[in-house]
């Protein structure tokens, strides 16, 4: 079996000099995020294993987040409502709602994913102040319980 350099040592070694020499670091292996770089610097022009990776990052977070989201909401459905859980499902509905921009964005590259972000985030801010939380909050733990 013959060995295949799936990144060439010119690629790699000015990230490790990058690495050890500026940023300080005593470790001159890649990390994950550091071995993403240098695949997206070896394959960037084609873009195909780039854009996996993108994919694949892109799902593994939405996984994530679907998880902290239903953790959330058995939690909710066994201590009750409290401004911190509506909270932390408030800014999980934003990430999910950007990870949905992220996937438009995959797909269509002139989308101005960090402007339509901006807005967003205002608007979803804005949006935060809008209901009476406590009173809901109130209102769904009086018919929990």
């Amino acid at each position: 079996v013959e060995d295949v350099d799936v990144i060439s040592d010119e690629v790699i070694e000015p990230i490790c000099h990058l690495k050890t020499e500026h940023l300080k670091s005593q470790n001159p292996r890649l990390h994950s995020d550091e071995t993403l770089l240098a695949l997206s610097v070896r394959y960037g022009a084609r873009g195909g294993l780039l854009r996996l990776i993108e994919w694949l990052l892109l799902l593994s977070t939405v996984l994530l987040l679907a998880s902290a989201a239903l953790r959330v909401l058995l939690y909710v459905g066994a201590y009750g409502l409290t401004m911190r859980r509506i909270l932390s499902l408030w800014l999980m509905a934003y990430l999910a709602a950007l990870s949905v921009l992220t996937a438009v964005r995959l797909v269509r590259e002139r989308l101005p994913l960090v402007r339509i972000m901006g807005v967003a985030l205002a608007f979803w801010f804005a949006a935060l102040y809008a209901p009476d939380w406590y009173a809901l909050i109130g209102g769904y733990n009086a018919a929990l319980h």
